[in-house]
């Protein structure tokens, strides 16, 4: 047994020794490629954090994410896409996947050293537990985000995290202390302009206020509607939807109620939400009876049975069963109310079973895990003597690696040294095409004012000098615009290879004024130099910027576009 952890420490030891110093000898190019690949896994988490339409590719490729980050060691990568595969899981309700995920990053929670990274973590997490009704869980964790949020002064995070607290203490009766929590996060979202937060606490206040007051519940509901569809919010706007057909119920206004499930069911068709929509379906069938259209109801009700069977929401499945056993029984169709009130009492066993499976495959994972600290316990000890004998050899390795590793950095700082003066002298070009293109342009306007001048002047010459004068205005008017704009588009190119083809190929609708704006976007020029460039008003160009950002897809997002349009 000695004998072979000895050879297995051996091998380990000329295994890294040979690859220090092959990574000494290729540091400049791997570290270059490195930061490229975390630019592109940032990228594609981003994408899909702000997609909020979690479908199974969209899982696969952050599965994708997560394995390649773990392997090169990127914590920033891993937590992002960890967190978009949790949303995903919890979107669908995949509480054995959740289980899994949470108890193989619990330990993530206590040992990341990137506060935001690990305040996230910790929020989505809490987010993940309380879809796991497990609330002191989700309490202890969204506690410990809310703390971290406040260190940092980070209030968007705090916002959720309020929100998140008030929404655990409602469902854990406390509706004094939600009703607090919700309130700041909805002022705190006011205060700092975040339409999410806006939206979910107007909504949040409303659930609370459902059953004591469902008037005022429906108006907080209708003003989360009008944000929520602002900024194509689809995901909160399916069920601020589904909520303002209960508040109108709850009011008594049933047919608004029954126009507003349907439309939530259009919503959330497209939407891919389908646990919304067989929900909507159910409460378009009880919202039917309600209004005494049994026939029309029990249609709904066998579609919302069927919807739910198919996608596999099972308590709206049971809820439907429920209602079928009601129906037949009251009209004393025994055999079928039977039928159903079995098909009701099997799935309701089923859903206690999956929710004891739940708990035992926490437990199971607990065990699993200690277990494993206990063998990786026993296996440290042995592997001390070991190392200890190896250290000699790695003290000299040392020695040798650092040599390496001083030469390596000297190269490094001699390469950014090249890159910040190659990145002046790109400044530097930028600035002197932009003189040129302004220079071009305003010689244009000059020529053009001289024709005219000649027009309203020509009367006072004597009808000799009319064939030079025409010949002239003649010239001077010749419209070279274009042509300076091929000079600009061929000089640009010149310094940024490519970006009008790739801007093409990625948004194939985009004007060619909309290209011209995205080359200044990309030198750097704001609003005033654009305007002053291309004549146009100050509030024309902050509308085409506007266009621009909805036509690429950064309606609502933060993302700086010119930093964008530089990746492209």
């Amino acid at each position: 047994m000695r004998k072979n952890l000895l050879h297995k420490a051996y091998i380990i030891f000329l295994f890294f020794t040979v690859l220090f110093f092959s990574t000494c000898q290729r540091g400049e190019q791997k570290l270059a490629g490195l930061y490229t690949v975390f630019d592109q896994i940032d990228s594609l988490n981003m994408a899909h954090e702000l997609s909020y339409n979690y479908t199974k590719e969209k899982l696969t490729e952050s599965d994708s994410l997560l394995q390649l980050s773990k392997t090169l060691n990127y914590k920033k990568g891993e937590i992002d896409a960890l967190c978009n595969i949790l949303s995903s899981h919890i979107r669908h309700y995949e509480n054995e996947d959740i289980v899994r995920y949470c108890n193989a990053y619990h330990a993530e929670t206590k040992t990341l050293e990137d506060d935001g990274l690990r305040a996230k973590l910790l929020l989505k997490m809490g987010r993940a537990e309380y879809g796991l009704n497990d609330l002191n869980a989700a309490l202890d964790y969204t506690l410990q985000a809310k703390k971290i949020y406040i260190k940092l002064e980070n209030n968007i995070g705090l916002s959720e995290s309020l929100a998140l607290e008030g929404l655990i203490h409602h469902l854990k009766s406390n509706r004094p202390k939600a009703k607090v929590k919700v309130k700041e996060a909805l002022a705190l979202a006011t205060e700092i302009g975040f339409d999410r937060g806006i939206a979910r606490g107007y909504q949040s206040l409303g659930n609370l206020l459902l059953f004591s007051n469902p008037d005022t519940a429906l108006f907080l509901y209708k003003k989360a509607r009008k944000i929520n569809e602002k900024m194509q919010y689809t995901d909160f706007l399916v069920a601020n939807l589904m909520m303002v057909a209960v508040g109108l119920s709850m009011s008594g206004k049933l047919e608004e109620a029954g126009k507003m499930l349907r439309e939530t069911l259009v919503i959330a068709d497209s939407a891919n939400d389908t646990r919304i929509q067989s929900y909507a379906q159910f409460n378009l069938a009880m919202n039917l009876e309600d209004r005494g259209q049994k026939e029309e109801a029990l249609q709904k009700l066998f579609q919302a049975r069927d919807s739910a069977a198919y996608y596999k929401h099972a308590d709206i499945l049971a809820s439907c069963y429920e209602e079928l056993y009601l129906y037949y029984a009251e009209r004393g169709e025994n055999e079928l109310a039977l039928e159903n009130y079995i098909q009701y009492d099997k799935i309701s066993d089923s859903l206690a079973i999956v929710n004891n499976g739940i708990e035992m495959l926490k437990t199971e994972l607990k065990h699993e895990s200690e277990r494993e600290k206990i063998e990786t316990s026993s296996q440290n000890s042995q592997f001390i003597l070991i190392l200890c004998l190896l250290g000699t050899l790695l003290l000299f390795g040392a020695y040798v690696i650092f040599q390496k590793y001083k030469k390596q950095v000297l190269n490094i700082e001699n390469k950014q040294r090249e890159n910040q003066l190659l990145k002046e002298q790109l400044d530097a070009k930028d600035r002197e095409l932009t003189s040129s293109i302004i220079y071009q342009i305003r010689l244009n306007e000059s020529k053009k004012e001289i024709a005219d001048y000649l027009i309203n002047e020509k009367k006072k010459f004597s009808s000799s000098y009319y064939p030079i004068l025409d010949k002239a205005i003649e010239r001077l008017k010749k419209n070279d615009q274009e042509k300076v704009w091929e000079e600009f588009e061929l000089r640009f190119n010149q310094l940024h290879q490519s970006f009008f083809q790739n801007l093409s190929e990625k948004f194939p609708d985009i004007t060619t004024n909309e290209k011209r704006l995205c080359a200044f976007l990309v030198m750097n020029m704001n609003t005033k130099e654009i305007s002053a460039l291309t004549g146009q008003s100050e509030r024309a160009i902050q509308q085409a910027r506007t266009r621009l950002r909805k036509k690429i897809g950064l309606t609502g997002s933060k993302i700086n576009i010119s930093n964008f349009l530089s990746k492209v």
